[in-house]
């Protein structure tokens, strides 16, 4: 008799503890290593390069992973909704559409931002090799090998700090050196993911399915539009405001954003092959609703210590150097809690709509990403608070266009509550 107070109180403990076991909350585990990797590598460059060429390399990293994530056009998606044939064929094609890519990237941000030679170098060899392991990213992530998965998605972070201290070993501050590490990284990930991959057996029984270009091309459509928004202000501000502005907000980003972006990649990333697999309407409601439970607690906890904390943090790394106002902050916080709610709308689109719905939803993100534009635009004139409102602005529509498309996906099943 007087185990079963005990027994009655171990249940509810059991309750809270269940939504830690998420597989989001476990992969943001991985990426935060990857998070704190990349704040401490932010860290040591800000501090050793002068404010312009902590700027250049801010801009070229960006560019590095609008590149990467771009050059398999689509076929990143198509591995993961699809069984296709391995080995070289998806290799062959993974390498042409990422040279092609390539190629593109380097060109605009020569004609852009009137990039060196050198930069444009190691930026090409850069996304050739990121694109390639995307792709073999995104074959771990359909067989929920999510760590494999995670660590390729997130090679850059985790570059950037062997980087930072070359940049500390070496006599230089160009930012062509630690571009030139992170390049080398991608090559040598992206050759031992390949390797790896093929040995792997494949999740979904049966003979392989045709590539689907149409398919490819519009998952392209909703990742690009994400894309595009998540790096608008890296590419906007050195036109809008000036390259210190744009130095101010990568280390802004690195340590203030970066946190909330861990939790969207997170969530994004494990969320999409469970609601693949959800066996009805039911589970995937369930689904949602533990996932949130945990993300929120977590979200709102790391909201507080970065309010708390942040001023002293850069004012002692930086020294200084960079002046974070709380309305700057604020602003940050905000952007992040609207690009955490996108990790999860953009992976409900991904595993749920059709190929139909997607050409709509390409059409609704893109036009997100005009609004976010605009909103950077005329937010300048309120200063680099002013851009990232503006920015925030794209990311409410993303959520609400994503949530109205997989809106019929997560009805009530009538057939499933009648019974």
């Amino acid at each position: 008799m007087s185990l079963s107070p005990a027994v009655s109180l171990a249940k509810p403990s059991l309750s809270l503890i269940r939504p830690w076991r998420s597989p989001a909350l476990q992969a943001a585990a991985v990426i935060g290593i990857s998070g704190v990797g990349y704040a401490l590598a932010n860290v040591l460059l800000a501090r050793a390069m002068t404010t312009l060429d902590y700027a250049r390399l801010t801009l070229a990293l960006s560019l590095v992973n609008v590149g990467l994530q771009l050059a398999p056009l689509g076929a990143d998606g198509v591995v993961n909704r699809r069984r296709l044939a391995g080995g070289m064929v998806l290799l062959r094609r993974t390498l042409l559409t990422s040279a092609l890519v390539a190629a593109a990237v380097v060109w605009t941000g020569t004609a852009v931002y009137a990039l060196e030679g050198s930069i444009a170098l190691v930026l090409l060899l850069g996304i050739l090799a990121g694109g390639t392991g995307y792709v073999a990213a995104a074959r771990f992530q359909a067989l929920q090998r999510f760590t494999p998965a995670v660590s390729l998605r997130q090679a850059t972070s985790f570059l950037l700090l062997p980087a930072a201290i070359a940049v500390l070993l070496l006599p230089t501050e160009h930012p062509w050196l630690p571009l030139a590490v992170v390049a080398a990284g991608h090559a040598a990930a992206s050759i031992g993911a390949w390797r790896a991959v093929e040995r792997e057996p494949h999740a979904r029984p049966g003979p392989p399915e045709r590539f689907d270009w149409g398919e490819a091309a519009a998952y392209l459509g909703v990742h690009a539009a994400a894309l595009f928004l998540a790096h608008l202000e890296r590419l906007l501000i050195p036109k809008v405001l000036s390259l210190e502005a744009l130095a101010t907000f990568g280390i802004l980003a690195a340590l203030v954003i970066a946190p909330f972006r861990i939790l969207q990649l997170a969530v994004g990333f494990t969320l999409l092959p469970r609601l693949r697999a959800a066996a009805d309407v039911p589970a995937r409601r369930r689904l949602l609703r533990n996932e949130a439970l945990g993300v929120a607690v977590v979200a709102a906890g790391t909201a507080a210590a970065l309010w708390i904390g942040m001023p002293l943090v850069v004012e002692v790394l930086l020294e200084g150097r960079y002046a974070l106002s709380p309305s700057v902050l604020l602003a940050a916080m905000v952007m992040g809690v609207f690009r955490l709610t996108s990790g999860v709308t953009k992976a409900m689109v991904t595993a749920l709509c059709t190929n139909r719905e997607l050409v709509w939803v390409n059409l609704f993100l893109w036009a997100s990403v005009a609004c976010a534009a605009l909103g950077v635009v005329v937010g300048a004139r309120a200063g680099l608070e002013g851009v990232i409102y503006g920015a925030s602005f794209g990311w409410v529509i993303r959520t609400v266009a994503c949530l109205a498309f997989t809106a019929r996906h997560l009805a009530t099943d009538r057939t499933s509550a009648a019974g």
